[in-house]
């Protein structure tokens, strides 16, 4: 024999929000704050007219989905809740009865999201996060740039002394030499003495030795300078360049002859010329190699192309610092470069700059 359900009117008694009570008759979702989320529930049912103990069962759809049996005690304890929307179920029936009476009405309530778990914070996090990476990647290549332009200009600097004491060494120990020698050979013609006349001779011929040494160390330590210093230079870096066995490098050079620019100028294409056959060398495994020197439209055009192996337009960014050198170079002379390259179809890099740029 099962006894029927008993008309049990089940309904919160208290309701205490860290430990602070809650009206429990408000209607519609009741907010608490981000700290607001421990919570003690005390319950009760009523039924006049039976008097057999009764048990409860609740729900807090939001933290879980099942209910919990707390017999005949009539409280539930709830600690941290995380912020959201929650809903609080109750029911309770007498001690072997088979059918619940349910809490008239839920319990809504929602706990607030704190600032920094919000999503415009979160946003703002991001973002501040962005524009520093960002900013410390900007500084850091900016110091990095800043480096290669100390460098560069202090191989400029040292090119620049080079070329000083070239000169000194040329137009003045030189000069004095050749002054010493001409005396020295009038001497030996107005000498009657064939003894001294050959002493003389000998001394004027190793005068003639040393001032040929001479003249090839200033030649050896002055920078490219000029059209015609320039050109020589590159000539001449090619020749070396070239493996006998592996790779033939052609230098042409079709810039007209009043073709001008400074000594910073041809500093700087010396060097791009140099960075770019030793990319070769180490690089491409090519055969043959063109060095190009031309203009057009008061442009000027350094073009070096090879016929090796290549690489792919997306690994450009990870070729090393030469490149990076490159474009800096290339930047100093307000120029622009242009460089094509396919796997197996070899590299072309062309160079345009200005007929008279203004150094950076």
């Amino acid at each position: 024999f099962t006894r029927a359900a008993a008309p049990l009117q089940v309904f919160i008694g208290e309701l205490l929000a860290n430990e602070r009570p809650i009206a429990t008759n408000q209607t519609g979702i009741i907010h608490f704050g981000a700290q607001e989320n421990n919570f003690q529930v005390r319950f009760a049912a009523a039924n006049l007219t039976n008097e057999t103990p009764v048990e409860f069962s609740y729900k807090l759809e939001g933290l879980h989905n099942e209910w919990v049996n707390t017999g005949r005690i009539a409280e539930a304890n709830f600690a941290a809740l995380a912020p959201g929307n929650y809903t609080f179920l109750l029911r309770a029936r007498h001690i072997g009865d088979t059918a619940w009476a349910n809490m008239a009405a839920p319990f809504f309530f929602r706990i607030a999201t704190p600032w920094y778990k919000s999503w415009w914070f979160l946003l703002l996090s991001s973002m501040v996060a962005v524009v520093t990476i960002v900013a410390i990647t900007r500084w850091y290549l900016q110091q990095q740039n800043k480096t290669r332009q100390l460098q560069m200009e202090k191989e400029l600097a040292v090119a620049e002394e080079r070329n000083r004491l070239a000169r000194e060494l040329h137009d003045g120990l030189g000069s004095m030499l050749s002054g010493i020698r001409h005396s020295m050979e009038a001497l030996e013609h107005q000498t009657s003495d064939t003894l001294g006349r050959d002493k003389l001779k000998q001394n004027v011929h190793n005068l003639d030795t040393t001032i040929a040494e001479l003249r090839q160390i200033s030649h050896n330590m002055a920078s490219v300078s000029g059209v015609g210093g320039l050109v020589q230079a590159i000539a001449m870096y090619c020749q070396q360049m070239q493996h006998a066995d592996r790779l033939t490098i052609n230098f042409e050079n079709l810039l007209p002859p009043d073709w001008t620019f400074t000594d910073e100028q041809a500093f700087h294409l010396f060097r791009l010329v140099q960075e770019l056959l030793q990319n070769v060398v180490k690089h491409a495994q090519a055969s043959n190699a063109i060095v190009q020197l031309s203009s057009n439209n008061q442009k000027l055009y350094l073009t070096v192309e090879d016929d090796g192996k290549g690489f792919a337009p997306t690994a450009m960014q990870s070729r090393g610092i030469g490149l990076k050198n490159l474009m800096q170079r290339v930047a100093i002379l307000q120029g622009k470069a242009d460089v094509k390259a396919a796997p197996g179809e070899g590299c072309s890099v062309m160079i345009e700059l200005p007929m008279a740029p203004q150094i950076r």
